[in-house]
Order: structure tokens, then C-alpha cells, then sequence
């Protein structure tokens, strides 16, 4: 959301070397919604509030490969804003401790 109370639909992408850079923005102007990093390196970004301030059902990734968003072909069931994205790892696939 900008000062204005607007959402935004603009994108910084933070860089491992501590900078950012501009990424193409993405496909939904929203705000409050939720986003997590998958394996693969894409980002998930799903609901969140419009400028208008209704909720929404939609997603997008974002692949830093190709620099794209891309919608997410299935809507939510219900719209949603103002909550948390985790990502779930498959059993055989998690770290372990050391023994």
C-alpha cells in the first residue's frame, strides 16, 4: 500500500547481495495479502485487499527466472486478506538434524 492508501501492484525483489531491483509489477494491484517463497525459487502471492478495499481470491507467482508473473488458474474458495502463507515440505524431503 502506498501513503495514500492504495494498493500497489509494484515490486521490489530484495537480491542475496543485499540490494534490491525492480521487478516487473505484478498482475493484481492488492495489498494485505499473503506470499511465500516455494522450493523452486518462484514466489506465491495470493488475496489481499484492492484500492476499492474488496477482498480477493486470485494468485500469481512470480518466477525470478523469467522475471513474469503468471495467474494462478484456480481461484480461492473464499477471499482472503490479512493472513500468513506457509510452506509445507514433503515427508522424505525435510532437513534433519545432526545425529
Amino acid at each position: 500500500m502506498d501513503g495514500s492508501g492504495n494498493a500497489l501492484a509494484a515490486v521490489d525483489v530484495l537480491k542475496t547481495d543485499g540490494t534490491t531491483v525492480t521487478a516487473p509489477p505484478m498482475l493484481s494491484a492488492r495489498y494485505g495479502h499473503g506470499a511465500v517463497l516455494l522450493q523452486d525459487g518462484r514466489v506465491f502471492v495470493a488475496g489481499g485487499y484492492t484500492k476499492g478495499g474488496a477482498v480477493l481470491n486470485n494468485a500469481e507467482l512470480f518466477d525470478p527466472d523469467t522475471n513474469t508473473w503468471a495467474s494462478v488458474p484456480y481461484p480461492m474458495v473464499e477471499p482472503r486478506a490479512q493472513f500468513t502463507l506457509s510452506l509445507s515440505v514433503e515427508a522424505g524431503n525435510h532437513a534433519r538434524s545432526p545425529d
